[in-house]
């Protein structure tokens, strides 16, 4: 057998079923808003995913780095090739310029007793024109 409610028990159950309504409320809110974030992480693991199947996997960071130090080894070999020849080039300019120098210091030389032969020459030929004209003078007188 149930007693009669009177007004204070009224008024605490009406209150009892306002605050049942109001977290009911809060628990639905709560569920829909659960809803929507598991559907928001749902679709940013699928945005991730396919952004590393794009980069390449999960070893695309590795890989990458592998075909970076690939590339520096190449370029940094042709580099050493590119100096090895650069030094040769450096190398043989030195002589060929070492080459010259002698070269004109012996053309110095060769113009010092060239000049020196040429007055010789000059002396002798005027000696001779000298002789010469001393016989012709003396067939003449």
């Amino acid at each position: 057998m149930s007693r009669p409610i009177n007004a204070f028990e009224q008024s605490q159950l009406d209150r009892l079923y306002k605050e049942l309504d109001k977290y009911t409320t809060l628990v639905d809110t709560e569920k829909h808003k659960s809803t929507v974030m598991t559907k928001e992480i749902t679709t940013l693991r699928d945005e991730i995913w396919n952004a590393r199947r794009r980069m390449g996997g999960v070893n695309a960071a590795a890989n990458n780095q592998k075909v970076v130090e690939k590339q520096i080894r190449l370029l940094e070999n042709k580099l050493d090739q590119a100096l090895v020849k650069f030094n040769k080039c450096v190398s043989r300019n030195k002589k060929l310029r070492e080459e010259i120098d002698g070269l004109r210091g012996e053309r110095v030389t060769f113009e010092k007793v060239y000049k020196k032969a040429e007055r010789v020459r000059c002396v002798v030929l005027l000696s001779c024109l000298f002789v010469a004209a001393l016989h012709l003078y003396h067939r003449l007188f």
